[in-house]
């Protein structure tokens, strides 16, 4: 495995393994988390290259992507009836656009 280009250390690494539950410090390469483990396991992997991150103890939980879609008014929206003004510039269109709703 080359180098990872991020190590975190002096973490609370949450890591959702039952069989490690947790640990105190992660490598990552490219996007993807490389190894998870004790820090000296990632001092024995670091490059010359390698950022180093002390944590000074914070949480490092698993994540996911997050597209920030606020999924029930979203929803809502598909039931509404759309009146702004590219579609309704008059009463009369804000009428004819609730009555096709």
């Amino acid at each position: 495995m080359p180098p990872p280009d991020l190590i975190l250390t002096n973490a609370r690494v949450l890591t959702m393994d039952a069989l490690m539950p947790s640990a105190d410090s992660l490598a990552v390469s490219g996007d993807r988390i490389a190894w998870v483990g004790a820090a000296d396991g990632a001092a024995a992997i670091a490059g010359a290259e390698t950022r180093a991150v002390d944590c000074g103890g914070a949480s490092v939980v698993p994540g996911f992507h997050d597209s920030h879609m606020h999924i029930f008014a979203y929803a809502a929206s598909l039931d509404a009836a759309d009146c702004g003004p590219a579609r309704a510039a008059s009463i009369g269109d804000i009428r004819r656009v609730i009555q096709s709703a």
